[in-house]
C-alpha cells in the first residue's frame, strides 16, 4: 500500500491520540479529510490535533502493521 494511500485513509483517523476530545477530532478530521481530498495526516496537522512528530510516530510503518518492538 502507499504512503499517499495510507495517509488518505479515513480510517487514518484512529491514530489520533486519546484524550478528552479525542470523538470530537476524529470526527471532524475526517469530515474535513474527505470533503477537502486532503490527507488524515495533513488535516490532523493544520487542524493542530497532532504535531509532526506525533504524525511520523502513529503513521509509521511498524505500527500501522503491529510490529512489536
Amino acid at each position: 500500500m502507499s504512503r499517499d494511500r495510507i495517509d488518505r485513509d479515513p480510517i487514518g483517523v484512529m491514530r489520533i491520540p486519546e484524550s478528552a476530545d479525542y470523538g470530537i477530532h476524529t470526527a471532524r478530521v475526517a469530515k474535513i479529510a474527505l470533503k477537502a481530498r486532503r490527507t488524515i495526516r495533513e488535516v490532523a496537522l493544520s487542524e493542530g490535533v497532532m504535531t509532526e512528530a506525533q504524525l511520523a510516530e502513529a503513521f509509521a510503518a511498524d505500527n500501522l502493521l503491529g510490529v512489536c518492538k
